[in-house]
């Protein structure tokens, strides 16, 4: 009977997910996807070079990644969702492939949670940097834990190089890889694996360690072939930490209070604490009462220990967003998933873990408003794609060849807006968010003046100015305004075309001498 249902309700989230996924491929881009869009859009159509032809804060791992994605599908909306499914379908094989040792249904459950967990999150979420780093993981760990048939070294020198490309993209991605290399040092030495010789744990660590270092070495050496090396050192000493000094809401923590405003951030678990349930009930099933031999139950340790690391993983940058919970959310889904194994001393409370398990995906996992939407019959489109379309008809209509744009946005729908209209970027300013916080540090200022002598070296034709549905920053040492900016935007251009929350600005013609 337990057997029964468990299929049957598989087959129902099985079910539910591939209608998701299809009614997935309607969503527009937004948030951050058209930023990173765009950029790669410039880099593959005008050739920008990253941190040398546009600002960045970051890592050239998900540039190259977008870039890949522009040329195999495309930079519109079905391409981002094409894209965004096949990763997806991606990530979900490898969570089968890592989690079938425990049993088909634990494999199958692990895939579906996660595909539905991560859909749920809407199209904000998609293609996050986070999400895309989760398939080299996600390979690096059924690497360690599966690649038998590979000699040693090889099968260690991927699981580093998969590691180093998730760090391409986050390097914060690698707090997992010091818990996968001691996993391989403990297999080395485990008895029942027959005789081992005296290297092979150092074998493990060097051969890893080294994997790590080649797609950093590799990238490294790219950005050095095309200039963009010391721009992107410069900004990854000289940004980053300011950055990481703004919190989730993006207000400037001072120092005293960090502490306490990480500690009350971390415990909340992104509102996935539901989880810690069956992920125990599903961890104490498999190495207590289950069939698993010492082998596997080593792998379900190692789990564990990645759920501990990625948990930490949105304080290193200390901004705990949905997106920065997804290696945390994953892992301890296949914990959850364990729930599933087969049993043999625990017959009469055999429901227990299925029940945490029901009980954890009914609370935790609820489709988008996209798709209930969808589903009642209704159109929903988020504002700033709305936006962006009313932007991208008036660009379309009038950018003549030759003209370039430049927007004062974030993720209001600006940038959107100049990707579907194919507008030139006027400055190397993608976005204007850096310069309203820490605005007295040398490096700011330095960003904008950078600004502003762009602006007024080669003035763009248009400015797009938007005002609503965008963060803004707050705390010490921050600003609502970039007076010189202002009034630039005052003394050379006139308004032109506005709109919900934004203005367009066209520069003014300068009158000729009889």
């Amino acid at each position: 009977m337990v057997r029964i249902i468990t299929a049957t309700v598989l087959v129902v989230l099985g079910g539910l997910l591939l209608v998701e996924a299809g009614f997935s491929l309607e969503w527009r881009m937004v948030h951050d996807a058209p930023l990173l869009t765009y950029m790669a859009y410039g880099m593959s159509r005008f050739g920008y070079v990253p941190y040398v032809d546009f600002f960045d804060m970051n890592a050239p791992g998900a540039h190259y990644f977008h870039v890949l994605v522009g040329r195999l599908f495309g930079y519109d909306d079905l391409a981002l969702r094409l894209a965004d499914l096949v990763w997806l379908t991606l990530l979900m094989s490898l969570t089968w492939l890592t989690l079938r040792r425990a049993g088909r249904r634990v494999g199958f459950c692990g895939a579906i949670l996660f595909g539905l967990m991560y859909l749920a999150t809407g199209p904000n979420m998609s293609l996050q940097r986070e999400y895309i780093a989760l398939v080299p993981i996600a390979g690096a760990v059924l690497a360690a834990t599966s690649l038998k048939r590979f000699p040693g070294a090889a099968r260690w020198l991927i699981v580093g190089v998969l590691f180093g490309v998730a760090a391409t993209i986050k390097p914060a991605a690698v707090i997992g890889f010091p818990a996968v290399v001691v996993f391989g040092v403990l297999e080395a030495r485990a008895p029942e694996g027959g005789a081992r010789s005296p290297g092979s744990s150092r074998r493990v660590l060097v051969f890893s360690v080294l994997g790590l270092l080649v797609p950093l070495a590799a990238t490294a050496l790219h950005l050095a072939r095309i200039g963009a090396l010391t721009g992107f050192i410069e900004m990854a000493r000289s940004y980053w930490p300011l950055y990481g000094e703004l919190s989730r809401t993006h207000v400037v923590i001072g120092e005293s209070e960090r502490a306490a405003y990480l500690a009350r951030e971390w415990v909340t678990l992104g509102g996935r604490t539901m989880w810690l349930l069956p992920a125990a009930v599903g961890s104490f099933a498999a190495l207590f009462r289950s069939t698993l031999d010492r082998p596997e139950r080593r792998r379900v340790l190692l789990l564990i220990a990645l759920v501990v690391c990625y948990s930490l993983y949105p304080v290193i940058g200390g901004k705990f967003w949905t997106y920065h919970w997804f290696p945390f959310s994953y892992f301890v889904v296949l914990l959850a998933s364990l729930a599933l194994v087969e049993a043999t001393r625990w017959k009469l409370l055999r429901w227990v873990p299925i029940l945490a398990l029901v009980i954890a995906a009914a609370v935790g996992i609820r489709p988008p408003a996209e798709f209930r939407a969808r589903l009642a019959g209704e159109e929903w489109l988020d504002p700033r794609v709305r936006r962006a379309d009313r932007i991208a008809g008036y660009l379309t209509e009038n950018v003549r060849p030759g003209d370039t744009v430049q927007p004062l946005d974030w993720t209001g729908g600006a940038v959107h807006a100049m990707l579907m209209a194919e507008a030139p970027l006027g400055t190397p300013f993608v976005y204007d968010f850096h310069f309203y916080h820490h605005v007295s540090t040398d490096y700011i200022r330095s960003l904008r003046s950078r600004f502003l002598e762009g602006l007024e070296a080669s003035p763009p034709r248009f400015v797009i100015r938007v005002e609503t549905m965008r963060p803004w920053v707050s705390g010490e040492d921050t600003e609502k305004r970039f007076l010189a900016l202002d009034r630039f935007v005052a003394t050379n251009y006139e308004e032109a075309h506005s709109g919900f929350g934004y203005r367009v600005y066209e520069r003014r013609q300068k009158e000729s001498t009889p």
